[in-house]
This record gives structure tokens, C-alpha cells and sequence, in this order.
């Protein structure tokens, strides 16, 4: 994507023709299969999710073992034949753990080579691009109005600040959930230390944030993401709110995650948090870095209150398949 499409607007009157997305991300490969209608809205016909955290099965010397490779490939198989069985143009994209693989690009020829999908590897620019053309999907309000947004990934967290559905400034972090509580918690339970360990290292990389971002002023906070998500759904049971299936475009003031951190670095320990969260295991070892990280960023913008997006980056993505279409 050309940098100079960083200011477009979120693309109306789209054609409703099938797209496949194949999300490649750092905790999950995501796939979903969609159509606009004559409403504007995305429709889902199929979804598929498999948790191979990427980030995790980088080596010492940032490669992908030869075993990682061929559990991609057969994930990347397996998406293709849904993609088929409804004549969907696919179009897939990698984030964090393919930048940062030495080995990605052997790996990006051989899915090609046999399946004919060609890998997007899409710098953190982009990844920001597209998740706030998702953020606008699903909170059309957000294109109105001057806006901070956060989307804390597997690898890396993207930072956005947009105004009239223009994005004025964005960064990309090399902090996310799962490489952090790999490098930190190495699948066991952390000590109380550890914990204030990632808490500071966090805190060091946002101060890394432009003074220029930092002073702007927003009316509105966003965060996306499953971790934002989850962090919703624990504050909703920490409330005792009564919860349906899915939660959809909630808020949490910052005291409510000052006190879900709180809770979840007393639990600390992934079994407990899944236990008494109700979560699934994995969500479960990365949450608490998660929840840190998106602390130290209401933090640093002085945050009160966030609203939590329900589409990001794959919504984004087939917004602007639809666009390129017109």
C-alpha cells in the first residue's frame, strides 16, 4: 500500500463480490470469508482461527524451524480449501512475526509455490492503516472525530492518531503480548518482580512515543484487538455484568483496568487467570503483558476512558479489497 493512501477516507459503495482475508498474525492465523451487501455492511459467511503463536517459535537467531514452516503451510492449505468452496479472491497478509523471521521470505515462496497464495508482509505503517480503516467500520463516530487508537497485537502494538478520517500520526511498537510474555514469563508463573520487570520495560519503550503524538490532544480513545477485547469481557465479569456470547463495542474507564491489572498480577499464574476468567489457555498466558502494555498507554496519554473496538485489521483489510475493486 502506497504511504500516500494513509489519509483516505473509509471507502463507501463497495461491490459485493467475495473476499478472503488470511490474517497471519503473531498469536493467531485468522481467516474470514466475507462479502459488503447493498447496506455497507460486512457480511461474514465464514470464519476460521488457529493459535499457533508465531511469535513463540522464533529461534534465538529469529528463524522459523523447518517443523514452524510446515504447521504455516498446512494452516495456510487448510484456509484455502474454505476460500474455495466460495469462489473467494484471497488475499492474505503477515504482521510482526514474519518481520521479523530472517527466514520468512523461503517461507513466503514455498506457501506460494504450493498453494499460488502470495504472502503480503506489511510493515507497521500499514498494519496501522488498516486497522483504523476496521476501527472506522465499526465505530463510525471514530471517522468524525479526533481519535487515539491502540491495537496491542502478538508482536508488536500500533498507535494511531487520526481526525476526520485522516491519519495524522502513527508508530508501530515492538511490544506485544505473546513475544513479551515469552521473553519474560517463559511459560511459567512469574514473580511479582518479573511482573514489575515487563512493567518497566514497557514503560521505557512507549517514552519512545514523538513528543509530537504525545501533545496531541483527542476526543476519543479505541482500543482494538483480542487482547482489548478480553480485557472488556474480565471487566464486565469483575462487575458482575451479566454477559451474552460476544461483547460488542464496550467501554472501560482506566481505574477498571488499573484494577483488572491488579487482578491479574496477583493470579499471575495462566491456569488461575483461565480459571477464574473463563478463558481460553493461551489467551490466558499472554493476557497479563497485554494488559500492561495498554496501562502504561493510558498512562502516558493520560486516558480516562476507552472504548473498545469489535473489527481491526481484518475488517480494514477487506474494506479496502472492496476499494481497490472499484
Amino acid at each position: 500500500m502506497p504511504k500516500e493512501n494513509l489519509g483516505k477516507m473509509v471507502p463507501k459503495n463497495l461491490n459485493p463480490a467475495f473476499i478472503a482475508i488470511i490474517d497471519i498474525g503473531t498469536h493467531s492465523v485468522h481467516l474470514v470469508v466475507a462479502r459488503i451487501n447493498s447496506q455497507n455492511k460486512i457480511e461474514i459467511l465464514a470464519s476460521q482461527k488457529e493459535k499457533l503463536q508465531l511469535g513463540k517459535l522464533l529461534d534465538e537467531q529469529n528463524l522459523f524451524s523447518k517443523e514452524t514452516m510446515d504447521r504455516v503451510l498446512e494452516v495456510i492449505q487448510n484456509m484455502k480449501k474454505v476460500c474455495l468452496s466460495y469462489s473467494a479472491q484471497i488475499r492474505a497478509v503477515a504482521t510482526y512475526a514474519f518481520r521479523k523471521a530472517k527466514n520468512s521470505p523461503l517461507l513466503v515462496e514455498k506457501i506460494y509455490s504450493q498453494t499460488g497464495i502470495k504472502i503480503e508482509i506489511i510493515d507497521g505503517l500499514e498494519e496501522a492503516y488498516y486497522t483504523y480503516l476496521g476501527i472506522c467500520y465499526s465505530l463510525p463516530s471514530a471517522e468524525q472525530r479526533i481519535c487515539l487508537a491502540v491495537d496491542i497485537g502478538g508482536g508488536s502494538s500500533e498507535v494511531i492518531l487520526a481526525s476526520e478520517g485522516q491519519i495524522s500520526h502513527s508508530i508501530s511498537l515492538d511490544l506485544g503480548a505473546v513475544v513479551l510474555s515469552h521473553q519474560h514469563f517463559a511459560q511459567r508463573i512469574p514473580t511479582l518482580r518479573e511482573v514489575e520487570n515487563l512493567k518497566a520495560e514497557i514503560s521505557h519503550q512507549i517514552k519512545s512515543i514523538p513528543a509530537k503524538m504525545k501533545n496531541l490532544k483527542y476526543e476519543l480513545a479505541i482500543a482494538s484487538s483480542g487482547t482489548a477485547k478480553t480485557l472488556a469481557t474480565v471487566n464486565q465479569i469483575q462487575s458482575n455484568f451479566s454477559l451474552g456470547n460476544k461483547v460488542y463495542n464496550p467501554a472501560f474507564t482506566s481505574k477498571d483496568l488499573a484494577q483488572v491489572v491488579e487482578q491479574l498480577s496477583q493470579l499471575r499464574c495462566p491456569k488461575k487467570i483461565r480459571d477464574h476468567f473463563l478463558l481460553s489457555k493461551k489467551r490466558a498466558e499472554v493476557l497479563l503483558a497485554g494488559a500492561l502494555i495498554l496501562q502504561e498507554i493510558s498512562l502516558l496519554f493520560e486516558v480516562e476512558n476507552w472504548t473498545i473496538s469489535s473489527s481491526n485489521l481484518r475488517e480494514g483489510l477487506i474494506m479496502d479489497s472492496y476499494q481497490k475493486r472499484e
